[in-house]
């Protein structure tokens, strides 16, 4: 508490610009699909990223020895451009708002992919939380595009993917990467996967493309310029300054604040908001609020 009255209102501040940065990013994903596929988007967003991060890991990589290289790598692939694809995947078939809502289950994959890879214990409060968290995202796999329910839209499950992935991402950092600071392992990791990511597009002939035809994709491609740029560079240096500011249960508290954002973003872009979506999420969310809470 005196860290927090030491910087008064800043990461208040930046707690909501996270949330509202984070919120958003499934939306501009949304815009991102409107001229490319998800193998362009992801790839496109993730070399973005790694060119904003480029100068704090020309400065950093000398801190991993080169025998950590591959395992940074596959850090990345996991944490950020398996996500990403996975994210721009669903949002062919589910909304952003939908998809926001559901990447509220990363905490509860955390815990249990804690529990059962690195036997961490888990008390009846964080089971409970876990259940009631599953059961609102099993509703929310059952409503359609256009918000009707009906059979299960099995899109919802890349999201699902997505989640697990930030979930082993985190696992892997506190257990085995715990030597390194945050802004050393996001920075290096991103030069990593960047060049992959240029490799792939370089592949697919993504740049010939969008070169000579800018007018046709330029609203797309300045979405996932802005996703690059916040919704991953800023965000993630921000979040780990928060981090740093306060205590990691207080930034962890933004996971309540996205969804909200990202359906309130969702509304504005005229989507489907039914009181099924209400429900899931709240149940999402509380399940988060009863797991955290019993983690402290």
């Amino acid at each position: 508490m005196k860290r927090l009255k030491e910087h008064k209102y800043l990461p208040y501040f930046m707690l909501i610009f996270l949330a509202i940065v984070w919120g958003s990013s499934f939306l501009l994903i949304k815009k991102g699909l409107a001229g490319f596929n998800p193998i362009e988007v992801a790839s496109l967003r993730v070399f973005f990223a790694a060119i904003f991060l480029l100068p704090i890991a020309l400065k950093r990589i000398q801190r991993l020895p080169k025998t950590e290289y591959i395992k940074v790598t596959y850090l990345g692939l996991i944490g950020n451009f398996v996500p990403a694809l996975l994210f721009a995947i669903a949002q062919t078939q589910i909304t952003s708002s939908l998809s926001g809502i559901l990447n509220a289950l990363s905490p509860l994959f955390t815990l249990l992919i804690a529990r059962i890879f690195f036997r961490h214990k888990i008390v009846l409060a964080q089971t409970i939380g876990l259940i009631i968290g599953f059961i609102g995202s099993i509703g929310l796999s059952f409503i359609s595009k256009d918000g009707n329910l009906g059979s299960m839209n099995f899109y919802v499950l890349f999201v699902v993917g997505a989640t697990i992935c930030y979930a082993i991402n985190g696992n892997l950092i506190k257990n085995k990467f715990e030597k390194y600071t945050a802004f050393t392992l996001t920075s290096v990791s991103f030069f990593f996967i960047g060049m992959i990511s240029l490799i792939i597009m370089i592949s697919i002939g993504l740049p010939g493309k969008i070169i000579g035809h800018i007018g046709e994709y330029y609203e797309p491609l300045i979405a996932i310029v802005a996703l690059a740029l916040f919704g991953t560079s800023i965000a993630l240096l921000i979040y780990n300054k928060l981090i740093m500011m306060t205590t990691p249960i207080f930034a962890s508290s933004v996971t309540y604040l996205v969804p909200i954002i990202a359906v309130f973003v969702g509304l504005i872009d005229n989507e489907h908001l039914t009181w099924w979506h209400i429900g899931g999420m709240l149940l999402i969310i509380t399940g988060v609020y009863i797991t955290n809470k019993a983690s402290r």
